[in-house]
């Protein structure tokens, strides 16, 4: 499989990914949860996304007939991190920019 068809196979995985990435941001924002359980959200999406790629990329090489270059791997990789980094970077700006401006702040005050 060529570049395309990769781009094709990992984007609709890495849309959802990065939406249910938002949302699990976003949850513990909207009931002002301690800062423990939001800041457990980036160790317990680190761990999701680790599985999610072994995952799709255990599924590519199935479809690809067990064959699989580390370019492929790379690509795959890329693509998915890149759209689900690009997702939770905007979300969280709108959010810390837009809505709560003080959110990080008294985050940060509050676990101290």
């Amino acid at each position: 499989m060529d570049n395309k068809n990769i781009k094709e196979f990992i984007l609709p995985i890495a849309l959802m990914a990065g939406l249910a990435r938002v949302i699990l941001d976003f949850i513990p924002k909207m009931l002002d949860a301690s800062p423990a359980i939001y800041y457990s959200t980036f160790l317990i999406c680190f761990i999701a996304e680790v599985v999610l790629l072994t995952i799709v990329t255990k599924r590519f090489k199935k479809l690809n007939d067990n064959y699989l270059t580390t370019r492929q791997a790379i690509s795959i990789g890329v693509t998915a991190m890149v759209i689900i980094g690009t997702l939770y970077g905007l979300s969280s700006y709108i959010y810390d920019n837009f809505i709560d401006e003080f959110y990080q702040t008294n985050t940060m005050i509050r676990w101290g």
